[in-house]
């Protein structure tokens, strides 16, 4: 099968993010949970608390847990619901895997 290696896009790591900031969560947790390096995390948090999807909040031991924002929250559930969809359609989720770029209408697929 070559050295095709799965890698999750950007909006998949948002969801990962979003889901764990639900019950709130520190960086920390986010780098382990979500398995980001420390540097990929701080960009991902930052760019969602610029966005409004995450609220960082004076956790009781004075560090920062971040909550979703309502925004977040809604954000959140159309991602679910755009899962439950592409779940339905086999044929997506074949394209999904597929290791080579889909071609765009008239063109041929590479090969």
């Amino acid at each position: 099968m070559g050295s095709f290696k799965s890698r999750r896009d950007a909006t998949r790591v948002i969801y990962e993010i979003l889901s764990i900031a639900r019950a709130g969560a520190t960086k920390t947790q986010i780098v382990y949970k979500v398995n980001l390096n420390s540097r990929l995390a701080r960009g991902y948090v930052e760019f969602l608390v610029e966005k409004g999807l995450l609220i960082p909040c004076l956790s009781q031991r004075g560090g920062t847990i971040f909550d979703l924002s309502l925004r977040g929250e809604q954000l959140l559930r159309s991602l679910i619901e755009v899962e439950k969809l592409i779940q339905l359609f086999p044929v997506v989720q074949t394209i999904l895997r597929s290791s080579q770029p889909l071609a765009h209408p008239g063109q041929e697929r590479p090969r």
